[in-house]
């Protein structure tokens, strides 16, 4: 009896440790199992807080970005116009001189209104321009140049025939030094009067949008007397 009763004995203790190890291997599988659910989770929670921050960041850029303005006006004449919109005749005004442009009386500028395609300025409807708020100034070939109150640029800047309006091209004087005794060493030209081309008889015209001192000049010797000044813009 005490040979069978070991004999069970040792039987139940090593059903007891195969069970005992059966349940830790089976704890450990579920500790597994939620450690890595656990990191699923966490990995989940990460990637959704990422695309929150960056949707955000999007979105705030986005409704941060400036607004470019109307496509058929210039820089300058769009932030005039934004100007105008924001504080007035005021704040164009002093926008327009901070982009470097003169106001007209009534508080109006200058603006170049340049034709679809190659019809040329001939193309672009003075009714139209005279209906959207602007004044002809001047029209050659190509452009037309007309006077704008600020805030007609963006209804002016509709018109179906035009481009683009943009700011007249500013003059810049060069850096070629100063006029003297007609720029004769300046330009080089005494080697050609050494071999006998002294220009005599020949009539030179010089186009340009505008002369100071001209008077002075011809006074002073450098210019003819007999020069003739034609002011083809009607301004003086």
């Amino acid at each position: 009896m005490n040979r069978v009763f070991f004999s069970m004995r040792g039987l139940t203790f090593g059903l007891a440790g195969r069970v005992g190890r059966a349940h830790s291997h089976s704890r450990h599988a579920k500790n597994d199992t939620m450690t890595m659910g656990s990191r699923h989770t966490a990995l989940r929670s990460s990637i959704a807080l990422a695309l929150s921050v960056f949707l955000s960041f999007t979105f705030t850029a986005a409704s941060q970005e400036k607004d470019p303005g109307h496509p058929k006006l210039d820089n300058p004449l769009n932030a005039v116009a934004e100007a105008f919109g924001q504080g007035g005749a005021a704040g164009a005004q002093t926008t327009a001189q901070s982009q470097g442009l003169t106001p007209r009386s009534g508080g109006r500028l200058a603006v170049i209104l340049e034709p679809k395609g190659t019809l040329g300025a001939s193309s672009i409807d003075v009714g139209e321009v005279v209906r959207r708020g602007g004044q002809v100034d001047a029209v050659s070939r190509s452009f037309m140049r007309v006077l704008v109150p600020y805030g007609s640029l963006q209804t002016l800047a509709d018109h179906p025939n035009i481009k683009i309006a943009r700011v007249p091209t500013p003059a810049v004087e060069s850096a070629m030094g100063p006029n003297v005794s007609e720029s004769v060493g300046l330009t080089g030209a005494a080697n050609v009067q050494l071999s006998g081309n002294t220009g005599a008889g020949v009539k030179v015209a010089v186009v340009d949008l505008g002369f100071v001192g001209l008077t002075g000049a011809i006074n002073l010797g450098e210019l003819p007397f007999d020069t003739v000044a034609v002011d083809f813009t009607g301004t003086g």
